[in-house]
């Protein structure tokens, strides 16, 4: 027996069970005397320290076998032209690396992909950000799936089919990385998937799988959609109605219509005898309510009444259209209505959760008279086409930030020349320390604004940062016409 396996046994066993001595080893010899005078815990442990060391000081390393692979297909893609390159190789260095994303577009728009001596890097790049991964793969084309079968940390640009087994054995990252990509090719399989392991599933797993299956949503989801309505964590109940509330044909949408059916009134008050929408608050929130995400008590914190609260949860998830289909009216009508009530924060504060793309004129009405920034709000300017969130915007720009915040869409010329009037004219004669806090803002704006803008600035200001941006994006829009 090695020394080092009598040294396991007597630990297994325990120094107290029986008297140990320290056993001849050449490892042990020069330093028995020192070991012979400590305690026999501490003596075990010094003497299997040394004992490892020393047989394994002349192991020899293990030799690893690599099987020769086949080099990669040609492509058939062309790669971009010189100057291109240069200006992708210049952002992996980190200079001017706020365009990357725009500049995987561009290639994808025309039909061109990374060159090869930039593949690795990209690669890299991808496997930092997700974001960046969809584009990465299909733009650094069969080298990069080749160079992605030799390192498992770029597994995500292979490009095969998903690994079912990964979702089965995989990290939580990797199990969601695959559900989305089967979700993007067979939407039934991986619904049979996550419904395979959903009883085995730690609340906040079963809550990331149902974002997953948010998209491609569809009503062969309802069915499993209505059983997670019935689930043990409040946070997977949340996630499930807020998913049945936008799946257009659903008995959920159904029943919400059924809860909110006399729940607003328009009645006519006042001299003028003006339609206003007033409130009928339900007197009891039912276990089919709760349900159905209705929850008994608001979180707390709330300001809100009960009341108030099951009211709130029923608009937020009743489709719009229900309320000017009731009245045969629109929008802007029905908010006018509210207004005049003693309930409109409530019932704006409803309309606009409920709010789901395909409702542009509810978010232009529910904008025009709803000036605080809040959760809803960053929501309702993206449901609006560009053209329309331009012009909602245009009108806002006492406030940069939140204006910057919500155009998170490449800019039309005029846009961006309302933002730069806008810039200067709040700026004007302000000091170099509050010129300096402008530039994350500037830094964001550029990467948004039109490429075609030409501004004169002064050196080393943050408008002459927004210049070099947009001059860099300007390039790079007119280098990937180039074909050399």
């Amino acid at each position: 027996m090695k020394i080092s396996d009598q040294i396991t046994a007597a630990a297994v066993i325990g120094s107290g069970q029986q008297e140990w001595q320290t056993p001849a080893s050449p490892a042990l010899d020069a330093v028995r005397t020192a070991l012979e005078q400590q305690p026999v815990e501490q003596r075990l442990l010094h003497a299997a320290s040394l004992v490892v060391l020393f047989e394994t000081a002349g192991a020899k390393p293990a030799r690893a076998v690599i099987a020769p692979q086949a080099l990669p297909e040609p492509d058939a893609t062309p790669v971009c032209g010189t100057r291109f390159t240069s200006g992708l190789r210049q952002m992996l260095a980190g200079v001017q690396d706020s365009c990357w994303s725009e500049s995987l577009e561009l290639l994808r728009t025309h039909g061109k992909r990374i060159p090869a001596e930039l593949v690795p890097a990209a690669l890299e790049l991808a496997t930092r950000s997700r974001g960046l991964r969809f584009l990465t793969r299909a733009l650094t084309g069969t080298l990069g799936r080749w160079l992605a079968a030799q390192n498992e940390n770029w597994q995500w640009a292979t490009g095969g089919e998903p690994d079912e087994a990964v979702w089965h054995t995989g990290a939580a990252e990797e199990r969601l990385h695959v559900l989305g990509a089967i979700r993007k090719q067979d939407p039934a399989r991986a619904r049979e998937l996550v419904a395979g392991s959903w009883e085995s599933e730690k609340s906040e797993d079963r809550k990331a799988f149902l974002d997953v299956l948010g998209e491609r949503l569809s009503l062969d989801d309802e069915a499993f959609l209505e059983a997670a309505l019935d689930d043990r964590a409040i946070t997977v109940r949340r996630a499930a109605a807020d998913l049945l509330s936008g799946l257009a044909g659903s008995a959920f949408r159904d029943r919400m219509r059924g809860y909110a059916k006399d729940l607003i009134a328009l009645n006519a008050r006042g001299m003028l005898r003006q339609k206003t929408a007033e409130l009928n608050l339900p007197a009891a929130c039912t276990r089919e309510m709760e349900r159905d995400g209705v929850e008994p008590k608001p979180p707390k914190g709330q300001s809100i009444g009960e009341r108030q609260w099951w009211a709130l949860m029923i608009l937020s998830r009743t489709p719009l259209a229900y309320w000017t289909e009731k009245w045969n009216t629109n929008a802007e009508s029905l908010i006018v209505a509210a207004r005049r009530g003693d309930d409109h924060e409530l019932l704006l504060d409803g309309w606009a959760a409920a709010a789901r793309p395909g409702d542009a004129e509810w978010a232009t009405a529910l904008l025009a008279v709803r000036s605080r920034e809040d959760e809803h709000r960053q929501k309702l300017f993206q449901i609006l086409p560009v053209a329309a969130r331009e012009q909602e915007l245009a009108s806002r720009m006492e406030n940069l930030n939140a204006v910057v915040g919500h155009a998170r869409h490449p800019w039309s010329r005029g846009f961006t020349q309302r933002f730069l009037e806008a810039y200067r004219k709040q700026t004007a004669g302000a000091p170099d320390w509050q010129l300096g806090s402008t530039r994350p803002l500037v830094r964001t704006a550029a990467a948004h604004a039109h490429p075609e803008t030409n501004i004169e600035a002064e050196p080393d200001s943050p408008l002459a940062e927004f210049a070099a941006i947009v001059a860099f994006r300007r390039l790079m829009h007119e280098a990937i016409l180039e074909t050399n």
